[in-house]
């Protein structure tokens, strides 16, 4: 699903969650691996809304291999947690990464396909302290792959 449909610029974060992963194997690691990973993430406005990033496919024709993509939707904080199927409550966590920046407003947002077939599969979040977040779907699939650059960038 494409940014278009949120209206995040100018929006404030006040809080990121993610349900964090344990890594991805040694096999899938490349150069398109960001260091933190996830299945699920969470943009918290101060407004009480929510966004799920979260990995997904995308077709790109009846011709070819559904390709890496991510899908955003608007949620309430009840997807902040689940029970998995042994019975155990899974919750998100903050993303602490980014705490000493929170909050921020989105300023900027890039679209990048950083796998080059088509499909958008990266969202970075250009704040207006001038951190950057990314988004990436990253391999093995339906793994979500983040990056918190603490060094200010220019807007």
């Amino acid at each position: 699903m494409s940014l278009e449909k949120y209206p995040l610029l100018k929006k404030t974060v006040c809080n990121l969650w993610l349900f964090r992963s344990e890594g991805v194997h040694p096999a899938w690691v490349n150069d398109l691996t960001l260091p933190i990973v996830g299945f699920d993430a969470f943009l918290e406005f101060v407004d009480g809304t929510f966004i799920q990033i979260n990995p997904c496919e995308v077709t790109l024709g009846p011709d070819r291999y559904p390709s890496l993509g991510l899908s955003l939707q608007i949620c309430t904080s009840a997807a902040l947690h689940f029970t998995s199927n042994d019975g155990h409550l899974v919750e998100a966590m903050p993303l602490i990464e980014a705490a000493p920046f929170l909050p921020f407003s989105i300023v900027r947002i890039d679209e990048c396909d950083p796998i080059g077939d088509g499909a958008v599969s990266q969202y970075s979040l250009v704040t207006n302290n001038g951190r950057c977040i990314t988004f990436r779907h990253i391999f093995p699939p339906m793994t979500l792959g983040m990056s918190v650059d603490v060094t200010p960038t220019k807007a």
